[in-house]
């Protein structure tokens, strides 16, 4: 009987990041362009949903909603999330 070696078959699947790393990265990201705020990161089926922000840090985030999805397009690729909505705290 004949082993195969499934590394190869595996590594397609190494790029796949899980949902708390991929919530982690786009916590990171938003940080970045707003240090100041807190808050909570869900991110499911491409959407990043945000809580327990401030009314001024929603605005921002509003208003540089297309540059963090392109960063986070840049950073992730084809798993990027593609909306960002806000929840109630």
């Amino acid at each position: 009987m004949a082993f195969i070696k499934v590394e190869n078959f595996l590594q397609k699947f190494f790029h796949l990041a899980t949902r708390e790393d991929l919530s982690i990265r786009v916590e990171a990201c938003i940080k970045e362009k707003i240090p100041n705020a807190n808050f909570k990161v869900r991110v499911k089926n491409k959407t990043i949903y945000l809580r327990g922000l401030s009314p001024a840090a929603k605005n921002e985030i509003f208003l540089m909603r297309q540059e963090i999805l392109g960063e986070l397009k840049n950073r992730l690729g084809a798993g990027a999330p593609q909306e960002i909505n806000f929840r109630k705290s």
